[in-house]
């Protein structure tokens, strides 16, 4: 298994990739995404070629999401 680098607040996005990495390119939906880097659970899926849609109610954190 491939180490990740965690963004994560928590270290959720390791303990999602040791359940979920031998999914070659899976879809997530990051509910509360907040930002693309800082405290992110989807980044590191993100790099490892998965695509999925980022919910985020708060207009400055969809911006920056967005770009």
């Amino acid at each position: 298994m491939q180490g990740i680098v965690s963004h994560a607040q928590n270290f959720e996005d390791v303990v999602l990739w040791r359940a979920l990495g031998h999914v070659d390119q899976g879809f997530y939906i990051d509910i509360g995404a907040y930002d693309p880097i800082e405290c992110s659970v989807s980044l590191a899926f993100y790099e490892r070629g998965w695509r999925g849609v980022h919910v985020e109610p708060l207009p400055d954190c969809a911006e920056r999401l967005r770009r």
